[in-house]
C-alpha cells in the first residue's frame, strides 16, 4: 500500500518532471529516445541507491555483489549505481528534481527488475515512493528504525530490512523471560504490537500477563486499572507499556497517584515509534540553570524561517514567468520533503530538514504538545528502563549488506529459473516495452499493464520478503537504556539514558548494571526483603507419601530442611524427593508457589454419584491449585480432568506383608497337621482293625498253623497291632504277614487308607513348616487367599482403582479394611491387625529399607506397571515447559541422583 499520499506524490512527480526546464517534454522525448537506444543491448538490470554520507563507498557495493553473483548462473545482470547523497542547502530545491531525473534515467537505461536502496533519510524515503508509484519492486535497508517506521505499510512490490512489531516483541519477551519477568501488567496499544507477538515466543516458559489493559483509553479507567494493580500487588510488580510516549506519560502520570513510580514496580516502556532521544534536554540541569526547554523549540523554530524565506526568494527572483505548475514549485518540493518526513503521521511542521528528530505527538484537544512535554525525562522515574531497536551497521565479514546482496542475488536467479519458459517466448521487442519503465508512462504503456511484468514482480517479492524477514529476525538489535541520576563536581546532578544492555536477535540477550526504580542497584522490593515479583506464583498441592513427600515441624520458625508448607491452619517443613524436584524446577523455570497439603490426604477419586473429585485431584479440577506435586499415578480417568507431564519416576502396585515369626517349633507340632477328632479317629480305628484281624486269624481254618494248638500264641493281638502300624507308617518293619483270605482283604484296605493318610500327614506338616516361617505367595489380584484375610489399601489411591477395575469382589471385601493411607497400613500390619497391604511399590519398599525389625516383607513381583508425573490444571501454560525440563532431567542423571538420595 501507498498510503494516502500514494496520488500526491505521483502528481508530484508529475510536477516536478514539468519543472525541471521550460522545455520539459522536449528532455522527456529525448530522455527516452536515449533509453531505448540503451535498452535495446541492454541485460536485466538493478538500479543501486546509496542515500546517506555513512553510507557504504560505491566499491564496498560492487565488490560484495559481484562475491555473491559468483554462484550465479544467470550472469547476464546489469547494475547502475545512484549516490544520492544529501545535497547542501543551498541546493535545497535543486536537491529532489535532480535525484528524481538521475532515477528515471537510470531505471529507463534497461529492463529495471528491482531497485535496491541502501541508507535512509529523505532521499531514501522518496527513492521508495517512487519506486512505488511506478509498481517496481524495491528492497530498502534503512539505517535508523526512525525511517523505518516514517515510510508506513510495505508497499505492493516493497522490501525493507528492519525491526518490525514481531522482532521488537521477540526482543522483549527475551528480555523478561532472562531477567525472569515471567508474570507482568501490560499496558499495549495493539495497533503498534500485538499481545500475539509479545507472548508467542519459543522460550521455555510462555509469559503471563496478570492483567492486560488495552490503550488507549480514558483517564478514568486508566486510573481505575492502575489502582486495582497496585492494590492486588502488594509486594509489587512488573509493569510493560508498548504504547507512544504521548500514552507513557499518561499511564506514568497515573501510576505516580498510586505510589508506583517508588521501587515496588519496575517499569518497561517499548519504544515502538522511536520517540526516545536519548540527548534530550536534561530536565535536572536545565532547572538548575533556570533555563527553560520551551526556549530551545523556539529557537529551533526560528532557525527555519530563513531557510524558508530563502527557499521563496529563490523562486521569485526567476526573470520569466512561471508557469501556473512552475509558479507552486517551492511549495511543492517541500511537500515532497514533509510527506517523506512524516507520512505515516498527521504532523504539519517540519522545522528543520537537517533535524532528525521525531518529536510531535498529538495532545488530547487536537494540538501538538511542545517539547518540554515530551522530554521522556521530565515524567519518567528514575530506573525506568526503555527498549529501543539499535540502528543498522554495516560492518566486516558476514553483515547485512553481504547477506542482502546474496539473497537477493539468489530470489532474481530462481525468479528467472521461473519464469524461463514464459520470457523465452517473448520477442526482444516485446521484452522492452514490458520490462523497461517509463517514468511519465503514456495511458497506454504496456508497462503499467505487462501481466508478464506484473508476475515476475509477484514472484520476486515473494521471494526477497521470505529471505529480508530472516534476515530481520536474525539481525534485529536492540538497546536497553536505563534512565539514572548522574552526580558531576559542583553538586551538579543530570539524568541520563544509559545503555545497560543489548538483545540480538531475539535470543542473546546482555544486560550491565541498572539503577532500578528507587535509586538502588538492588531493587527496592529485595532490600526490603521481599521477593521476586516479577515471577508468577502458583498454588501447589501435595499428599504424604514417603519418600515423595514428608513432613516435619518447624525449627525457630525456620525450615532446615525442605520447604515452607500449609498443613491446615500449621506451617510445616516438607521434604522428600518430589520436594527437591519442585525446588528445581521452580529454580530453571523462574516461578514462586504457595505449597499446602491436601486436606483429607488423599490423592484423589471421583466421586460416583456426583461427579466431583476428592484429594488432590478435587484441589485441581476446582482450580483451589494449579499444580500437584506428588506421586500422583497417572491414569486414563485423571488425565480427562488433568494434564500430566513427563514422567519423573517409574512405579508399580506390591503387596506387603508382615509374618509372625516363631523362634521356637513346639513339643507337639507333629500333631498340628490333623485335627483332634482326626487323630481319635484313626487311632480308634486302628485299634479296632487290630482286633479283628487276629479273630480273623484265630477262628480261620487257613492260618499260620492250621487247626493247630499254638494258634492264639502265633498270632496274637500284638501281632495284629504291629501289622496295622507297620502298614500305616509305610511298611517300615517287618512283621508277621496274617494268612486267611479275610486277613488279606481286611490288611489290603488298610494299607490303602495308610498311604492316603500319609500323603496328606506329609503334605500338611510341611506347609505348617512352611508357614511357621514363611508367608504364603500371592499372585495377582484373583488369589483366592486374599478372600480369607485381612486386605486393605489407601482410599481414593492408584492401587485402589487397580483392584476395583480387576476383582470387585476383592474390592468390595477390602472395604472393610480401608485405609487412610500407607503409614497407617504399615502400623497396622505389624501390630498384626492386618494381613496384606497393596499399595505403590516405591513407598513399600522405602517402608521395608527403613524398617527397624526387618519383619516387612514384600510378596511376589510387582503386579501393576505404573508412573507418577506432576499434574496441572487443563490447559496450563507450563506443561511442555515442565516435561521439557523434566527431560532434561532424566538425560543429565538429576532424577537418578534424587532417587539414590530418597
Amino acid at each position: 500500500m501507498l498510503g494516502p499520499y500514494s496520488g500526491v506524490v505521483i502528481l508530484l512527480l508529475l510536477g516536478a518532471s514539468v519543472s525541471i526546464s521550460g522545455t520539459a517534454d522536449a528532455a522527456k522525448s529525448l530522455r527516452a529516445a536515449k533509453a531505448r537506444l540503451r535498452s535495446s543491448y541492454a541485460s536485466w538490470r538493478i538500479v543501486v541507491c546509496l542515500t546517506q554520507p555513512q553510507t557504504p563507498f560505491k566499491t564496498d557495493v560492487q565488490k560484495a555483489w559481484e562475491e555473491a553473483r559468483l554462484e550465479s548462473f544467470h550472469a547476464d545482470m546489469d547494475v547502475s549505481y545512484i549516490e544520492a547523497r544529501m545535497a547542501p542547502m543551498t541546493d535545497s530545491l535543486s536537491y529532489p528534481l535532480s535525484l528524481l531525473n538521475k532515477f528515471c534515467t537510470d531505471i529507463e537505461g534497461g529492463k529495471t527488475v528491482l531497485s535496491l536502496i541502501i541508507g535512509g533519510g529523505s532521499a531514501a524515503r522518496f527513492l521508495v515512493t517512487a519506486a512505488a508509484a511506478l509498481n517496481l519492486p524495491a528492497l530498502w535497508l534503512p539505517f535508523t528504525h526512525r525511517d523505518f517506521l516514517r515510510q508506513g505499510n510495505l508497499g505492493r512490490f516493497e522490501n525493507r530490512i528492519g525491526s518490525s512489531p514481531k522482532e521488537i516483541g521477540a526482543a522483549a519477551a527475551a528480555l523478561m523471560h532472562r531477567a525472569n519477568w515471567h508474570a507482568f501488567t501490560l499496558l499495549v496499544d495493539t495497533t503498534l504490537l500485538p499481545v500475539t507477538h509479545l507472548l508467542q515466543t519459543n522460550q521455555p516458559t510462555r509469559l503471563t500477563p496478570r492483567a492486560i489493559i488495552h490503550l488507549p483509553t480514558n483517564d478514568r479507567t486508566l486510573k481505575l486499572r492502575l489502582r486495582r494493580v497496585a492494590e492486588e500487588s502488594g509486594s509489587g510488580g512488573v509493569v510493560v507499556m508498548a504504547c507512544d510516549l504521548n500514552n507513557a506519560r499518561k499511564i506514568l502520570g497515573a501510576a505516580g497517584k498510586f505510589e508506583m513510580l517508588s521501587g515496588r514496580f519496575l517499569w518497561l516502556w517499548l519504544d515502538l515509534k522511536a520517540e526516545l532521544r536519548p540527548n534530550e534536554p536534561n530536565v535536572i540541569s536545565s532547572m538548575m540553570h533556570g533555563t527553560r526547554v520551551v526556549a530551545a523549540a523556539a529557537a529551533a523554530t526560528n532557525e527555519n524561517s530563513p531557510l524558508l524565506e530563502r527557499t521563496a526568494n529563490l523562486a521569485s527572483t526567476n526573470d520569466e514567468r512561471p508557469p501556473p505548475l512552475m509558479s507552486s514549485l517551492p511549495s511543492l518540493a517541500n511537500d515532497i520533503h514533509r510527506l517523506q518526513e512524516y507520512r505515516w503521521r498527521d504532523e504539519k511542521i517540519v522545522i528543520k530538514r537537517e533535524d532528525r528528530g521525531f518529536n510531535f505527538d498529538e495532545e488530547e484537544n487536537g494540538k501538538f504538545a511542545s517539547d518540554r512535554e515530551l522530554n521522556s525525562k521530565n515524567f519518567m522515574p528514575v530506573g525506568m528502563l526503555a527498549l529501543r531497536p539499535s540502528g543498522i551497521k554495516i560492518m566486516g565479514g558476514d553483515t547485512i549488506l553481504s547477506r542482502m546482496l546474496r539473497e537477493t542475488s539468489q530470489a532474481l536467479d530462481e525468479t528467472f529459473q521461473e519464469t524461463k519458459q514464459r520470457l523465452s517466448r517473448m520477442r526482444d521487442v516485446q521484452l522492452r516495452e514490458h520490462f523497461v519503465p517509463e517514468c511519465f508512462p503514456d495511458r497506454n504503456a504496456k508497462f503499467m499493464t505487462s501481466d508478464a511484468r506484473e508476475n515476475v514482480s509477484a514472484i520476486l517479492t515473494s521471494k526477497l520478503r521470505r529471505s529480508m524477514r530472516q534476515i530481520s529476525k536474525d539481525k534485529a538489535e536492540f538497546q536497553l537504556l536505563n534512565l539514572q541520576a548522574v552526580r558531576f563536581p559542583g553538586n551538579k546532578t543530570q539524568l541520563r539514558w544509559t545503555k545497560v544492555g543489548t538483545i540480538k536477535g531475539g535470543r542473546e540477550v546482555r544486560l550491565d548494571t541498572i539503577i532500578w526504580p528507587g535509586g538502588g542497584i538492588v531493587p527496592a522490593y529485595l532490600e526490603q526483603g521481599g521477593e521476586k515479583v516479577g515471577m508468577p506464583i502458583y498454588r501447589i498441592v501435595t499428599a504424604l507419601a514417603s519418600p515423595f513427600t514428608m513432613v516435619t515441624n518447624l525449627q525457630e520458625g525456620f525450615c532446615l530442611r525442605g520447604l515452607t508448607c500449609q498443613q491446615g491452619d500449621t506451617v510445616m517443613c516438607c521434604y522428600g524427593l518430589s520436594m527437591d524436584l519442585l525446588t528445581v524446577v521452580a529454580r530453571e523455570l523462574g516461578f514462586r508457589f504457595d505449597l499446602y497439603l491436601a486436606e483429607d490426604g488423599l490423592f484423589g477419586k471421583r466421586n460416583g454419584r456426583s461427579g466431583t473429585w476428592n484429594g488432590v485431584m478435587g484441589e485441581l479440577v476446582s482450580g483451589r491449585a494449579q499444580l500437584a506435586f506428588a506421586p500422583l499415578s497417572v491414569s486414563a480417568h485423571r488425565a480427562e480432568v488433568v494434564d500430566f507431564t513427563t514422567p519423573y519416576y517409574f512405579s508399580g502396585v506390591s503387596f506387603l506383608t508382615a509374618p509372625k515369626l516363631r523362634s521356637e517349633i513346639p513339643l507337639f507340632a507333629f500333631l498340628f497337621p490333623f485335627s483332634t477328632e482326626l487323630w481319635i479317629a484313626v487311632f480308634t480305628s486302628l485299634n479296632f482293625t487290630a482286633i479283628a484281624v487276629a479273630l480273623y486269624e484265630w477262628f480261620s481254618p487257613f492260618g499260620l498253623n492250621p487247626w493247630g494248638r499254638q494258634r492264639s500264641k502265633n498270632f496274637s493281638i500284638a501281632s495284629a497291632l504291629w501289622v496295622m502300624w507297620g502298614l500305616l507308617c509305610g511298611h517300615l518293619v517287618a512283621f508277621k504277614a496274617p494268612k486267611s483270605w479275610p486277613n488279606k482283604f481286611l490288611i489290603n484296605i488298610w494299607g490303602g487308607f495308610s498311604v492316603i493318610f500319609v500323603a496328606s500327614y506329609t503334605a500338611n506338616i510341611a506347609a505348617l513348616i512352611a508357614g511357621l516361617f514363611f508367608h504364603s505367595a500371592v499372585s495377582n489380584y484373583h488369589d483366592k487367599s486374599l478372600l480369607s484375610q485381612r486386605v486393605a489399601t489407601p482410599r481414593a489411591s492408584a492401587a485402589e482403582y487397580y483392584v476395583q477395575k480387576a476383582n470387585p469382589q476383592l474390592w468390595s471385601h477390602m472395604a472393610r479394611f480401608s485405609l487412610s493411607d500407607i503409614a497407617e497400613g504399615v502400623e497396622r500390619l505389624r501390630n498384626g491387625t492386618l494381613d496384606i497391604l497393596i499399595g505403590d511399590t516405591p513407598i513399600l519398599d522405602y517402608y521395608r529399607a527403613t524398617d527397624d525389625g526387618c519383619r516387612l516383607q514384600k510378596i511376589g513381583d510387582t503386579i501393576n506397571e505404573d508412573t507418577y508425573a506432576i499434574a496441572l490444571t487443563k490447559g496450563h501454560p507450563l506443561k511442555e515447559s515442565i516435561s521439557k525440563v523434566i527431560a532434561n532431567y532424566t538425560s543429565n542423571g538429576l532424577l537418578d541422583i534424587l532417587q539414590e538420595k530418597w
